[in-house]
């Protein structure tokens, strides 16, 4: 357990989790490392649970147990039926995980995890899979088609009091069948809670859009507050909240920026106040201005790094494919991944929670998909799937980030968590 400034207790011990996920045969599981607190150094103790695609982790400090997702389609032994929801319980002296119990999860592809503050409930999205089935009807002026796609799902899940799971106890269902416009596949691909965890905001893909829930904790239902449209062509992917101010911040799959929200937690309405690019146009006149208003932590401008980066990966701003998003405790930086150019940018938040591009950096690796901040704030990790390795980063006073080298080898990296037990 860690202190309000995130400085691990007396005798506990602390390990890294990495999820490690993958669309191709092979080792996938659930990594343990011991983990030094002083030097980020990590040593690997075992990979458990190998067939298990780790889409998302949840972690639960106090009882210490670890929720994770395998994200598929099949349920076992069958075709389709969805993945599972795993409780696992780590030794809190040699980091060994063992299976607590599992729950399937109703949908397909379950792809993340957030587990409520009072540790009694965890929620769980879905990205539901790309294929259909077409039936055959025989209607009054003779034979047609229709078709229809996989259903996505919120579902909750109730926790024990050893935190083992129960039964799914609500769903919130989006259908899949065609009715919804463009997008009939409507892909749930993230869902988070705000500081106090009294609005949970899901990030849907499919259909474009926002969608905000409350959570009544005495009847075990989930509440649908408001839908949030947006741009088309942008596909919300996933969201993170400010520490202390009413703000949302949200990424895209086919955009290089980040929109900021405010939010009102009664109606669950969101209300767009800013936004701010990932990475730098090819204008002169904004690489310029980038240049003389942002501070830089490396010899070469910004501008000249952006150069560099995207001429070793050269795609534009709607093929970046940004992956995640978080905001660092103090509430003063911002961080996002950006899988098609394998950077990472740095944004500053002011006092207002408003957003301006520092930096982008070399992610260390391919394909950054996952990235997690250590508990007392001093350390970066970027889950680089594409590569196969965590990369580690020093966080600055100014929320600048810096290549430790302390990194490690694993095997299909999309996620990463640190526990202290």
């Amino acid at each position: 357990m860690f202190d309000q400034r995130g400085v691990m207790s007396h005798n506990q011990n602390m390990f890294a989790l990495v999820g490690n996920f993958g669309f191709a045969p092979g080792p996938k599981g659930l990594s343990v490392y011991r983990y030094d607190p002083g030097t980020a150094a990590m040593q690997l103790i075992e990979t458990a649970f190998e067939a298990v695609n780790v889409g998302h982790l949840s972690v639960d400090q106090e009882r210490g147990v670890v929720y994770a997702v395998d994200e598929c389609p099949n349920q076992r032994g069958q075709t389709g039926g969805g993945g599972y929801l795993l409780a696992l319980k780590i030794d809190p002296h040699s980091g060994q995980l063992s299976l607590l119990n599992q729950q399937p999860t109703l949908s397909q592809e379950p792809c993340y995890t957030c587990l409520d503050r009072t540790r009694r409930y965890i929620l769980v999205s879905h990205h539901a899979d790309f294929g259909f089935v077409t039936q055959v009807v025989k209607g009054e002026s003779g034979y047609s088609t229709q078709v229809f796609f996989d259903d996505t799902a919120l579902v909750l899940f109730p926790i024990h009091a050893d935190g083992s799971l129960g039964q799914a106890c609500d769903v919130c269902l989006t259908p899949g069948d065609g009715a919804a416009g463009a997008h009939p596949w409507a892909r749930h691909h993230s869902v988070v809670a705000d500081p106090t965890s009294e609005l949970f905001i899901v990030c849907d893909k499919g259909l474009e859009q926002f969608h905000t829930y409350h959570l009544d904790r005495e009847n075990g239902k989930l509440l649908p507050l408001q839908d949030t449209l947006v741009e088309p062509g942008l596909i919300p992917r996933y969201g993170t909240f400010h520490p202390a101010l009413s703000l949302f911040y949200a990424n895209y799959e086919r955009a290089a920026l980040i929109h900021v929200y405010r939010y009102d937690i009664p109606s669950g309405r969101l209300d767009q106040v800013s936004s701010a690019p990932l990475m730098l146009s090819d204008s002169p006149a904004e690489l310029a201005s980038a240049e003389a208003a942002l501070p830089l932590t490396h010899p070469k401008t910004l501008a000249e790094r952006m150069q560099m980066l995207q001429e070793k990966a050269p795609v534009g701003p709607d093929k970046a494919e940004p992956a995640d998003i978080l905001i660092h405790p103090n509430g003063k930086s911002l961080y996002a991944s950006v899988r098609g150019t394998n950077t990472i940018s740095v944004l500053d938040v002011d006092s207002a929670g408003m957003l301006s591009l520092r930096d982008v950096i070399d992610c260390g690796g391919v394909n950054p998909r996952g990235l997690s901040i250590s508990p007392d704030g001093r350390f970066l990790f970027a889950a680089n799937m594409g590569s196969g390795n965590i990369a580690t980063f020093s966080i600055g006073a100014d929320g600048a980030l810096c290549a430790t080298g302390a990194g490690v080898k694993a095997s299909s990296p999309g996620n990463l968590r640190i526990i202290a037990v």
